[in-house]
């Protein structure tokens, strides 16, 4: 079975709206450890439990938003 042409832009519009939105905010937190690197102002150490902690925070306000 066939999908309409129209159905089949909007998926692909709301895909690709999606994935830009992941792709600008990894490249935003990648950026911004690479500048803190380059200045010094943390190490490695604090760049991966910044990471870490930042993960676990995302996941809490994501199971919150499903409720």
């Amino acid at each position: 079975m066939a999908m309409p042409l129209e159905m089949a832009m909007l998926l692909t519009k709301t895909v690709w709206f999606a994935l830009s939105g992941w792709i600008l905010t990894c490249l935003s937190i990648a950026d911004e450890i690479a500048g803190s690197l380059r200045n010094r102002e943390v190490g490695p150490v604090h760049v991966l439990q910044e990471l870490r902690m930042s993960y676990v925070r995302n996941l809490y306000q994501f199971d919150m938003k499903k409720l």
